[in-house]
């Protein structure tokens, strides 16, 4: 596709987006905000040289926090500014990095609104999450001379396949990057089928796994954990559809051990209330964690319908589902369950994950599973304590042994950024 009609397309796309943020709006009043910053019309104004990160969702910026910290202390002298694309990944930028950095949502792509928006911010350096990457954005970078970097980079056969098909588009667009940090040496393959050039780029590893994990939320989850004192999976950052086959599996599983709780955490809080309803319609016993009280002995399921306290949740559990992976989605990432030592069991689509999932399920800290085998896999694991542990032993040593990530990628942004 030629550039010239993606720009025609997003254009008279425009109206089509923004009458879905307010359909959306409905049940998240968020997304009637901050027009002003998606069409450009506001500007944050720099006082000292402007490092942009960029990350498009929530997933993508807990994954670039440890790099975002690490330009803060090292760079005290430039300003970094963070855009990202969702609601979910703006509140967490506001919360972990406050007025540290400049906050924005990045300007819709059509010519007319992010060409001004780069020439007048015009930073020294561009820092792209994994292949979070915009045609216009890049070309209008590659215009003025802005070295551009993609961080936390990965390029599976099938994101390959689209890239070559999008013809001229997708090679214009890897032209612009000055330097891919991939997470393995399998995705610098796929990069240089698609005609990137091995000296531009370097095997980093994951961002993900240099993430430290909040104390603070620790402590809660044992408090919670000690409190409950039940048998407990999790089900994390579910989507549609996936909770009624939870929940189905969850019903089995109370016959054999009636005091099971499960902790059901969906991806999406413009969901929450519809996973609430959906719960009374299936007459659920459950409180949600919104209103402050834990689950009483009656109660067998546990609504986590709160914002930035995942890890609490999960460290409060004995198993974790990590969700995405039932729906065919690709599946989140289960680098965070794995920090904090859990078993983790994940469903058949997991390609936007899938070198994380196979090397834990090697390490034997994650089992596969379908829609049929949940129920058999979880049965197995709450019934065996010692193999429990085992699994969760192997994903904290499978963690400790894949970080230094920020590091590395710290390396290649010394050599791209003018006069450093």
């Amino acid at each position: 596709m030629p550039k010239w009609l993606y720009s025609l397309l997003i254009t008279l796309a425009l109206p089509l987006i923004l009458l879905r943020l307010l359909v959306r709006s409905r049940h998240n009043p968020a997304y009637r905000q901050q027009w002003g910053q998606r069409l450009g019309w506001r500007k944050p104004t720099p006082t000292r040289p402007l490092i942009w990160v960029h990350a498009v969702s929530l997933g993508e910026t807990v994954a670039i926090t440890p790099l975002v910290e690490s330009l803060l202390d090292q760079y005290p002298d430039h300003q970094v500014m963070f855009t990202c694309m969702t609601i979910t990944g703006a509140e967490r930028a506001k919360a972990q990095f406050g007025d540290r950095v400049l906050r924005q949502y990045l300007p819709y792509d059509a010519p007319f609104i992010i060409n001004p928006f780069v020439r007048k911010l015009k930073p020294v350096l561009v820092i792209l999450t994994e292949t979070e990457l915009w045609p216009n954005f890049l070309a209008t970078c590659r215009a003025q001379a802005i070295p551009v970097m993609m961080a936390n980079g990965r390029m599976n056969a099938a994101s390959a396949k689209r890239y070559k098909m999008s013809g001229s588009l997708g090679r214009d667009m890897l032209k612009a990057l000055h330097h891919i940090a991939a997470q393995t040496p399998e995705d610098v393959q796929q990069f240089e089928k698609l005609g990137v050039p091995l000296a531009n780029m370097t095997v980093t590893g994951n961002l993900k796994f240099d993430q430290a994990v909040p104390q603070q939320q620790l402590d809660q989850g044992q408090v919670w954990k000690q409190q409950i004192a039940r048998p407990t999976w999790i089900a994390a950052s579910t989507q549609p559809t996936e909770e009624a086959v939870i929940l189905e599996t969850h019903t089995a599983l109370l016959a054999q051990l009636p005091n099971l709780l499960l902790v059901l955490v969906p991806r999406h809080p413009e969901r929450f209330d519809w996973v609430a309803n959906y719960l009374q319609q299936q007459k659920f016993a459950f409180t949600r964690q919104s209103e402050g009280n834990l689950p009483n002995a009656e109660q067998s399921v546990w609504l986590g319908d709160t914002m930035g306290q995942l890890f609490a949740y999960y460290a409060a559990a004995d198993v974790a589902f990590v969700g995405a992976s039932l729906a065919d989605i690709g599946g989140h990432s289960p680098v965070e369950p794995a920090a904090l030592g859990l078993p983790i069991v994940m469903g058949p689509h997991v390609h936007k994950c899938q070198s994380s999932h196979d090397a834990l399920q090697a390490a034997g800290a994650l089992l596969p599973i379908n829609v049929d085998t949940l129920l058999p896999t979880m049965s197995r694991l709450l019934s065996d304590p010692e193999r429990r542990a085992a699994m969760g032993q192997a994903a904290k040593a499978w963690v400790s042994e894949n970080q230094g990530a920020t590091e590395r990628h710290m390396a290649v942004i010394a050599t791209l950024l003018p006069n450093q």
